[in-house]
């Protein structure tokens, strides 16, 4: 299943998908070429549970990123 059939199945865009495989809330399927592909049973038991727990905005929620690391700027110039 592509990150983009994922995202319309789960109600959200393709950065959250990307951060939910990173975060092991979804699995890697077999690649396509460079399209990243995912696990279709792993989609189908996320939006499942979010289906049962609707309202429960936390079950999207993953840590990000973190604070910056030292040396490294953010924003402008």
């Amino acid at each position: 299943m592509t990150v983009d059939a994922a995202g319309r199945m789960l109600g959200c865009r393709r950065t959250r998908v990307f951060e939910l495989v990173k975060a092991g809330k979804l699995k890697r399927g077999k690649s396509s070429g460079r399209a990243t592909m995912l696990a279709r049973a792993s989609v189908e038991a996320l939006a499942k549970v979010l289906a049962k727990n609707k309202g429960e905005a936390d079950l999207l929620k993953v840590p990000l990123g973190g604070p910056p690391k030292p040396g490294r700027r953010r924003g402008g110039a």
